[in-house]
């Protein structure tokens, strides 16, 4: 049985690094599930876990951010081999997750927007505190 988790896709996720704080994480597969039309959007993988992490999104689910088991996703792969569900096992080149989801885009933006605020008020504050220090 071919496995879909392979160890060149561990490499390439492992090599794009942690993303759970990312602005616009990067997926690097696809992985949908034609019976219930749930999506699995990879973002990344926590070998201590043996989790990918990603966000899911489906029929029945919202969209959410989260861990799902690698064998899960392997025993998903194993059901669509074989049949006529290429486009449901994607891997794809480093793509933001708002290219997938453009109504985050503007979420997106407020975080980056709202992180630059604060890192230049804390850098504001501690200038204020060096000039308070000289006088």
């Amino acid at each position: 049985m071919k496995k879909f988790f392979t160890h060149n896709i561990k490499l390439r996720l492992q090599a794009q690094g942690k993303q759970a704080f990312a602005d616009d994480p990067k997926v690097l597969a696809v992985i949908t599930n034609p019976g219930d039309n749930t999506s699995f959007y990879i973002t990344g993988y926590l070998p201590d876990q043996d989790m990918l992490f990603g966000y899911v999104k489906g029929n029945n689910i919202e969209g959410s951010w989260g861990n799902f088991p690698v064998d899960g996703i392997e025993r998903l792969h194993h059901l669509l081999q074989g049949r006529k569900h290429s486009k449901q096992m994607q891997v794809i080149k480093p793509t933001p997750i708002s290219e997938f989801f453009p109504n985050m885009k503007e979420a997106i933006a407020v975080a980056k927007l709202d992180r630059i605020v604060k890192a230049r008020s804390a850098e504001l504050d501690k200038k204020d505190q060096e000039l308070d220090q000289e006088i």
